[in-house]
Parts: C-alpha cells; sequence; structure tokens
C-alpha cells in the first residue's frame, strides 16, 4: 500500500432501493480490498428509505463476512399517519406552502414512496431530526483513525471530508430526497472542515419497463438540480415549526453539490 500518499476520510449515503444496491457493492469492494470493513474505519455508511429492510441482489456475505448494513446505517423515513398531518396541513406551513393538494388523501408512507417524489419528500421532512442526528453519527465515526491508517496503511489522512451521495433519479425516494439532502449537508457540515460533496445519481436507462414514470421522475430532479445550480436562485425550506430547521443557501455561491 506505500503507493498511497493520502486519502480522505469519507461518508457515502445511499437512498432509496438503487442507494442501499450500491451501498453494499462498496462494502464488498472494501472487504475484497482490504481484508474487512473494519480495516477502513474512515469510511461510513448511511441508507435512507422509505422502505424497511428493502431486499437487494448483492449477496450481503464475502469472505465469510456479513457487509449488511448495520442498525446505526439505516434509517427509515417512515410516515405511519400521513393522514392526521394532512387532514390539517395548513397548521403545518413549511409543508402547506410545497405539498400537493392532488396527494393529501395519503394514509402512510411504509413501504415505498410508489415512485412518488413528493411523498420522498415529505418522509425526508418529517424524519429530518433523525436523518440530521444519524448523519451526524456517521461523520462521528470516520474521525480519530490517523494513527491507525499510518500504522496498518502507511497512508496520510488528507485535511476535510468527502461525502457522497449515490441513489436513482427515477423513483419516489431518492429522486424526492437528494436535493433537499444536499442543501442540508451544506448546512450540517461546517466550511471549516472543508467537505466536498458529490452526488453519483443514476438515469432511468437503468430501469426498463418500469413504465413512463421513472423518465418524469428523472427529468424533473434534473431540472430541479438545474434550476438551483444557477446563480440566481436560492433554496429556503424549513422542516419544523422552528426557525433553528431552516435551510437557506447564499444565492449563487452554494450549488447543490461540487460534483454531480
Amino acid at each position: 500500500m506505500s503507493e498511497y500518499t493520502g486519502m480522505t476520510p469519507t461518508v457515502i449515503i445511499g437512498l432509496g432501493g438503487t442507494g442501499k444496491e450500491i451501498l453494499i457493492k462498496i462494502r464488498r469492494m472494501i472487504v475484497e480490498q482490504y481484508g474487512s470493513l473494519d480495516a477502513l474505519p474512515i469510511v461510513s455508511f448511511l441508507h435512507i428509505d422509505t422502505e424497511q429492510n428493502a431486499r437487494v441482489s448483492e449477496a450481503q456475505t464475502v469472505l465469510k463476512q456479513d457487509i449488511s448494513l448495520r442498525p446505526i446505517e439505516q434509517i427509515w423515513a417512515k410516515v405511519e399517519d400521513a393522514k392526521s398531518i394532512l387532514n390539517k396541513l395548513s397548521a403545518y406551513s413549511y409543508l402547506d406552502e410545497w405539498f400537493p393538494s392532488e396527494l393529501k388523501g395519503t394514509d402512510s408512507i411504509l413501504a415505498g414512496a410508489g415512485q412518488i417524489r413528493a411523498l420522498g419528500r415529505f418522509a425526508f421532512s418529517l424524519n429530518y431530526p433523525l436523518i440530521k442526528d444519524y448523519f451526524n453519527k456517521a461523520k462521528g465515526r470516520i474521525v480519530g483513525h490517523e494513527k491507525f491508517m499510518l500504522d496498518r496503511w502507511k497512508v496520510q489522512l488528507d485535511k476535510g471530508i468527502n461525502i457522497f451521495v449515490v441513489c436513482s433519479l427515477s423513483g419516489g425516494t431518492g429522486s424526492g430526497m437528494v436535493l433537499d439532502l444536499a442543501y442540508n449537508l451544506r448546512d450540517w457540515v461546517p466550511i471549516s472542515e472543508l467537505p466536498q460533496t458529490s452526488a453519483f445519481l443514476v438515469l432511468p436507462g437503468a430501469f426498463s419497463g418500469l413504465g413512463d414514470r421513472v423518465i418524469a421522475n428523472a427529468y424533473a430532479a434534473l431540472m430541479e438540480l438545474n434550476h438551483f445550480s444557477r446563480t440566481d436562485t436560492r433554496f429556503d425550506v424549513q422542516y419544523s415549526d422552528s426557525q433553528s430547521d431552516r435551510i437557506t443557501n447564499q444565492s449563487g455561491l452554494d450549488m447543490p453539490f461540487n460534483f454531480t
């Protein structure tokens, strides 16, 4: 490993079913390359989904090791009683300003977002404190390993952290959450930590035979990403009654990701 001069501590966040598939593939590659997940403690994982324990096609054992995600690495962004909120949506001004009226009959979000982007975003908003907490724990897991990496791999850690977001733009969960997550990451990680955020987004060509909605979802998500990448736009969203849970980017200064 002497050819490596540096590595950057990294958090990888997967959204939805595709995000989970990619996380498991990356974990497999780490075990095959380094022997175990613990051998590379500067990489941590977080999976956010509106479905609990979504199945993946990838085998979750490699070299007799379990590479499945641990409970601390997974968030089930469920909404058990959406009806009680949607029946009095006007009382939640921060949701009422964007939630589509045609979806106000939604009962719950427990088994996926049904390829509906607004429901993915709704689930993100209602699980906002949990997502923030789990992200901070994921970020905490990658710090303090300088001596281990130097002794074990002769690797000097670079300053800053990398954050990668992986998901499909074709469903409801990833496509509906990715923009909000992007701007929250910018809020949660201080500039002093030199964060670099990158998104790897799977386009609908990867999903054949799922109908036109996958194309519409991806198109809408790409239009939004393009809109907020312009210098004359501002992302401004609130996630609770508290103004402290309001995210407002400085117009023209913050694109959603450094690399997409």
